[in-house]
């Protein structure tokens, strides 16, 4: 009866000593998969900050391209005042007649 308890408490023994092998084994995968989700967390707000800064970049660049599309109007609409003078002053030299 000694020996059969005696090997009931060592094969428990063994299950408790391989239990706490395992556990230590997924506390390592644990930490390691911790220490990825902290690289991905970091990335993640990397990718978000450099997002936000290129959106930012487009959002400037998107106003100087109106602020360019306004001075080009602006151009062309001097361009054809300019035109219509000339347009006008070159009719008005047809109509003098050259006197000698």
């Amino acid at each position: 009866m000694y020996k059969a308890m005696h090997d009931t408490i060592v094969r428990q023994e063994d299950t408790i000593a391989r239990l706490e092998d395992t556990i230590s084994r997924q506390e390592d995968t644990l930490a390691r998969q911790a220490g990825i989700l902290t690289r991905q967390e970091d990335t993640i707000a990397r990718l978000q900050e450099e997002f936000m800064i290129r959106q930012e970049d487009s959002n400037r660049v998107k106003l100087e391209i109106d602020g360019l599309k306004k001075q080009l109007a602006a151009s062309n609409n001097s361009i054809a005042f300019l035109e219509q003078q000339y347009s006008l002053q070159n009719q008005k030299y047809k109509g003098t007649r050259i006197i000698r």
